[in-house]
């Protein structure tokens, strides 16, 4: 994740050319930082949260064909901070942690030729979402499975 932080933020950096407003642009970059956060649970012995607050950072690309019609890349990384849990593993410390990756071809039509620019946009691509989670018996327990 720190490698694609450095190289998005490289890339921010290294764009002069690129600005995300103007109709007469041919180019749009966005770059997105961000927190995050889940309500999503995990539920094996006990139930927890996935992962607690962390990192999000992505940024969209388009190529404006003309002033209404453009096509790109959006690319959004999310990565949740690790959670410690006692409830999750009876008798067990539980640490868990989830992060999610998107990827996305889109296009956006535009309407309008004034101040007022609404638009339509819209996606298609793939999303990968990890959960981890690492176990140990608590002090003084041992698994039953193992005897360890």
């Amino acid at each position: 994740m720190k490698r694609l932080t450095i190289a998005l933020l490289s890339i921010a950096v290294c764009s002069g050319r690129l600005w995300a407003a103007g109709l007469d642009k041919k180019d749009e970059f966005t770059l997105r930082i961000g927190g995050y956060g889940s309500g999503s649970k995990v539920k094996l012995n006990g139930e927890e949260k996935v992962g607690d607050g962390g990192g999000a950072i992505g940024f969209r690309y388009l190529h404006n064909v003309d002033s209404q019609i453009g096509f790109g890349l959006d690319v959004t990384g999310l990565n949740a901070g690790e959670h410690e849990s006692t409830a999750l593993v009876t008798n067990g410390i539980s640490k868990s942690k989830f992060s999610t990756l998107e990827i996305l071809a889109v296009a956006r039509v535009r309407f309008g030729s004034e101040r007022f620019r609404p638009y339509f946009s819209g996606g298609v691509g793939l999303h990968s979402s990890s959960l981890q989670i690492e176990s140990q018996p608590q002090s003084g327990f041992a698994w039953t499975n193992t005897g360890t």
